[in-house]
């Protein structure tokens, strides 16, 4: 299911449970992505959208640019975190990004944030 945390107070381990959960495999990054804004236009403006995700996806360039300009109206930051080495994609859709070797180099990093 889809995982929404409010801040200011997100326990990390709460975020480790939604990066680990296990959808079902293929890689989709518009279908949630456009999830999540419509999930920030409704409910809390100028929030993050986190993208956490093991797998590259090509996404249409019309896709990208209608993506970029809806998000920046609402004010929401996307952060990518890809779990391998394809930053060069995820790069389309993110305002920043951070590239793993592992879920458990993911989980590390997140807990030395506490």
């Amino acid at each position: 299911g889809e995982h929404h945390f409010r801040p200011p107070n997100v326990p990390p381990l709460e975020i480790l449970a939604a990066m680990t959960y296990f959808y079902g495999g293929g890689t989709s990054w518009t279908a949630p992505l456009d999830a999540a804004l419509g999930w920030v236009d409704r409910s809390l403006p100028k929030a993050d959208i986190i993208l956490v995700t093991d797998g590259e996806c090509d996404v249409p360039d019309a896709w990208a640019a209608a993506f970029k300009a809806r998000r920046r109206a609402l004010g929401a930051q996307v952060y990518g975190v890809c779990i391998g080495s394809f930053r060069e994609a995820m790069d389309v859709v993110a305002d920043e990004v951070i590239c793993v070797s592992s879920i458990e180099d993911a989980a590390e990093r997140l807990m030395d944030l506490d």
